[in-house]
């Protein structure tokens, strides 16, 4: 299930973007907390930026996101690593795509 961001989510995002083994596997740089956060601030003021909190139960396991890049449409998630392999990151994209309806929407694979 996916669900608005809410300010809390932000340090279980940096937790999770913080594992060495989660950042090497999605070839992106580790962010310390203050950049962490700025970009988070930066993205959820931006109105092209659509932002949700993956969520089991009531744990947030990761998030989904869209933004413009290059002139497309990008997407793009991050799931912690605890929850890797439970489809969390299948479920969260086609509810996305439902909810969102931006298409088409481009995405990179690691």
């Amino acid at each position: 299930m996916i669900r608005t961001v809410e300010p809390d989510d932000i340090a279980i995002f940096y937790d999770q973007q913080d594992d060495p083994v989660a950042s090497e596997m999605a070839v992106f740089p580790v962010r310390d907390r203050s950049a962490h956060e700025a970009h988070w601030a930066k993205s959820l003021a931006n109105d092209a930026v659509v932002a949700r909190t993956i969520v089991g139960g009531d744990l947030v396991v990761g998030y989904i996101v869209s933004f413009l890049a290059d002139g497309e449409r990008k997407i793009g998630y991050w799931i912690g690593r605890q929850y890797w392999g439970r489809g969390y990151a299948t479920a969260a994209v086609a509810e996305y795509v439902a909810e969102v309806g931006s298409r088409p929407l481009h995405a990179h694979v690691a």
